[in-house]
């Protein structure tokens, strides 16, 4: 009996396929599959209904733009025939003689086969029924893909293998009228599986640096394991006898692994025999940000392959781990003691070998991108110091930080994972919040619990401050979402990185304007102090959290409508705040609260303890923010979107961005003056800043 180990889409073994009577006796697999949101055009209710096809199958050049620019033009083609004859499922007599491509599997069990490439293109020329097209396109771009592959070549021609003949069997038995109504299902299935597989070679195309295909070979191995399985149990859905021979699929994947681990040793044998053709090999590669020079190339490898020795002890086998040495200590010693990092600095250092990037940024603001990546089996987010200018940090300035960082552990504080700072790109690896931040969260989640989400940010502040750390930039952007609805405090510190870059491209506004520069943050959440250019304190955060209770609570952004000329004349020299929300009925304590922490005199504002003590009762107080009395906030604050007018007006006088006329004298016991929203009589459309 022949097995083969199941794996789930994260690699985890879930049990055996045994084929000793072609069956499948393992566990479901989990997981979504790509593109199946795709409607099925051929059911049953359309049978007889023409189909016209007029995507036409891409060339290999084709295929190359695809790559360069990080995704796929259009629709899966459907087929190399243009042919659109349609034919129903059942009843039908065959329109070619049938083709039994599905006959012969691995050479072992069946002697000589078919070549790949020739079943390959004789199931691609074939011209399937339109229900049967759709999933013809996929494999076009998988066969194409696989073809260029430069790891686990054969393990993927036996993936493909597979699919040729599942894909040559369903056709011959279409000819022969056994696809009935009840196929449908299974079809659109299969056709999910497929995009899935076309999309995993994409991104490994994507991620074809040798070294990088190297430490992730055990990890590879596993996603290609895991969708043999899903052809597998797609087959079997068919409930077809003897559809595709299983039995000769699994020893064929396993014969195509096993050549590949000869190959990959012998490849190992000529790169340590020959340290020139290792240099080469490491060399020859496809990389994130251009070219480097050698030393700094050098450093970010020896930083991955010393990771995967500490961090990976128990993957790839012996003659895997001896020749990982002997390549770390050829890099160590081109990089020389210089460019060696200390055993502390080893263990949260990686590089852009160590991560697969998604072409596509999810996050952007003046220090650079956010991409989603992973690091090993882990999603994570990855963000890139660099500004439009490509103007990056200092590389000391983004380790002080780090440092810092490293230190922190807090359920309300993000966890730092690991960093760059080994070449001029640096970097930090974060966990992906696929919630988002506390803005984009609140646009669709309008019953959430603002005061909840409030108090677990006070709680991260508040580690914060007792850790002696000053966080320099509080606003709903750096407030992340878990996956529980928690709030988590992210980018603290990091405000100084985002003055480094800022510093090196263009003079801070202000300084034309005879002030003195801003230290840091984002502007319309700054304390008073700070435009006057006093250094960032525990009590300036306070100050930044009163601001942000009020773009939570409203949906708005503060001072959205505001330049910096007119942001400094109303918050230093008249002491404005942002208005209290017409509709806020129970939340009394919460704004209470806001304008404590806004007073201008710093000594006067709460500390962050205080805050989460406040918070807590109002929470009590206000029987979560989304119970009936609050749902008008909800519905108030989602109503303002990023486009959205503000007018503000004191005394009575409306006016807009750069008015500075009818200045009231009314004030609080703190001495500032709030800010009255009045109807506008010529609205002005403000695009607020989405992330700073």
């Amino acid at each position: 009996m022949t097995s083969m180990t199941v794996f789930n889409t994260h690699g985890t073994a879930q049990g055996t396929v045994n084929n000793v009577n072609g069956t499948l006796t393992h566990q479901d697999i989990a997981g979504d599959y790509i593109g199946t949101q795709n409607n099925y055009n051929d059911s049953p209710s359309r049978r007889g209904t023409p189909v016209t096809e007029s995507e036409e199958a891409p060339t290999p050049q084709d295929r190359k733009q695809d790559r360069r620019q990080g995704g796929r033009r259009g629709p899966w083609p459907s087929a190399r025939s243009a042919d659109t004859t349609s034919r129903p499922f059942t009843g039908a007599e065959p329109l070619d003689p049938p083709v039994p491509l599905h006959r012969q599997s691995s050479p072992s069990a069946r002697g000589t086969v078919q070549p790949l490439e020739q079943l390959a293109e004789e199931v691609l020329s074939l011209t399937p029924a339109p229900y049967l097209k759709r999933i013809w396109g996929p494999f076009e771009y998988i066969w194409l893909d696989s073809q260029q592959a430069q790891a686990s070549a054969g393990q993927l021609k036996a993936l493909v293998r597979s699919i040729a003949q599942l894909l040559g069997a369903l056709y011959e038995h279409d000819h022969l009228g056994n696809l009935k109504d009840s196929h449908a299902a299974p079809l659109n299935d299969l056709h999910g599986v497929l995009e899935d597989i076309a999309q995993f070679l994409c991104k490994l195309q994507a991620n074809s640096e040798p070294l990088k295909l190297l430490l992730s070979k055990t990890d590879r191995i596993a996603q290609i394991d895991a969708r043999q399985c899903k052809i597998l149990e797609s087959a079997r859905a068919f409930q077809i006898p003897q559809l595709i021979d299983m039995e000769g699929v699994v020893t064929a994947m396993d014969e195509g692994r096993a050549a590949d681990q000869t190959a990959l040793y012998e490849r190992f044998d000529a790169m340590e025999k020959n340290t020139g053709q290792l240099d080469k090999e490491l060399g020859a590669r496809h990389t994130l940000y251009g070219d480097l020079p050698p030393e700094l190339t050098n450093q970010a490898m020896a930083v991955s392959v010393r990771r995967y020795l500490k961090h990976e002890p128990h993957v790839g086998d012996d003659r895997e781990r001896q020749f990982f040495e002997f390549v770390a200590r050829h890099l160590s010693y081109t990089i020389g003691r210089a460019r060696t990092p200390d055993n502390d600095t080893w263990d949260w250092m990686v590089s852009k070998y160590d991560l697969e990037f998604e072409q596509e940024p999810i996050g952007s603001g003046g220090f650079g991108q956010i991409l989603l990546g992973r690091l090993g089996s882990k999603e994570v987010a990855v963000k890139m110091f660099q500004s439009q200018e490509g103007v990056t940090p200092q590389p000391q300035v983004v380790r002080g930080e780090i440092e810092t960082w490293l230190k922190l552990r807090h359920p309300n504080v993000l966890e730092f994972l690991a960093a760059n700072v080994s070449d001029e790109k640096p970097f930090i690896v974060m966990p992906y919040m696929k919630n988002g931040n506390a803005r984009e969260y609140l646009k669709s989640h309008r019953t959430c619990n603002r005061v909840k989400l409030l108090h677990d940010a006070s709680l991260g502040l508040n580690y914060l401050h007792e850790q002696r750390i000053v966080h320099g930039d509080i606003k709903a952007a750096n407030i992340l979402i878990d996956d529980e609805g928690g709030a988590v405090i992210a980018d603290f510190g990091l405000s100084r990185v985002k003055s480094d870059i800022t510093s090196s491209t263009r003079q801070h506004s202000a300084k034309s304007a005879g002030r003195q520069s801003v230290t840091g943050g984002s502007r319309n959440w700054m304390a008073p102090e700070l435009f006057n250019g006093k250094e960032p304190g525990r009590r300036c955060d306070v100050y930044s959290f009163g601001i942000t209770i009020y773009e939570i609570i409203s949906g708005k952004v503060p001072f959205g409508n505001l330049g910096p000329d007119g942001l400094f004349d109303a918050v230093v020299t008249r002491d404005a705040r942002p208005p209290r929300p017409p509709n806020l009925t129970n939340g009394h304590k919460v704004w209470d609260l806001a304008e404590d922490c806004w007073k201008k005199s710093a000594s006067k504002r709460p500390t962050a303890g205080k805050i989460c003590e406040r918070l807590k009762d109002a929470m009590a107080d206000t029987n979560n923010y989304h119970s009936e009395g609050a749902s008008s906030i909800s519905s108030s604050c989602n109503s303002q979107d990023s486009t959205s007018t503000e007018s503000y007006s004191t005394a009575g006088t409306s006016h807009h961005s750069g008015d500075q006329s009818g200045v009231a004298e009314r004030k609080q016991d703190d001495g500032h003056t709030p800010f009255t929203p009045v109807q506008p009589a010529h609205p002005i459309n403000i695009r607020r800043q989405t992330t700073a």
